[in-house]
């Protein structure tokens, strides 16, 4: 896929005018159309980083979600599974906030739409818990899958405390990931 950003892309070092955006299995470049030689490839592992970033650079277009939600890693201990139809399947958890996470599904999975509803089962070491989930929104094999139960009467937040317990596991080792032992 190829499409051409019609505005300008200003930077201190370089002014691109017209700007190829290329995907592929390795994931997205960049390239000036002018100079092919100034691109700048992001690794598909990289992807939401990016979009995160780059929406947080606008104010109009910045996070406007009610919870942080962190990206998770194949090491951060957090397994996730949908039952759905009267079947278990499991799920690979990409990121998790307080409201909601996103996940991908195995190929042999039946597809779900918006609006779906399944139980979540959410482990953690010895924690585990379920929720009600409702697909949000879908990419592909990718579903953001929203927990109802976490809004509250008066419109706050208000998560059930085993999904709070798990979520401060997972921020727990987001930080120790970043921070230097001393």
């Amino acid at each position: 896929m190829i499409v051409e950003l019609a505005s300008s892309i200003a930077n201190d070092r370089i002014l691109l005018e017209q700007v190829s955006i290329v995907t592929n299995s390795e994931g997205v470049t960049f390239q000036d159309r002018k100079d092919p030689r100034r691109s700048v490839t992001v690794s598909e592992d990289h992807l939401l980083d990016l979009m995160s970033f780059m929406s947080a650079l606008n104010p109009d277009v910045a996070e406007r979600r009610a919870s942080y939600r962190y990206t998770l890693w194949r090491s951060c201990g957090l397994t996730a599974s949908l039952t759905l139809h009267n079947r278990e399947w499991s799920v690979t958890p990409l990121d998790l906030s307080l409201v909601g996470i996103l996940i991908r599904i195995p190929k042999n999975m039946p597809e779900m739409w918006l609006g779906s509803e399944m139980n979540v089962t959410l482990t953690h070491g010895p924690d585990i818990t379920s929720l009600r989930g409702i697909v949000r929104r879908r990419n592909e094999d990718e579903y953001g899958v929203q927990f109802p139960s976490s809004n509250g009467e008066d419109g706050h937040l208000n998560p059930p405390e085993p999904l709070r317990k798990i979520l401060m596991k997972v921020e727990r080792g987001y930080l120790m990931r970043r921070v230097k032992p001393r």
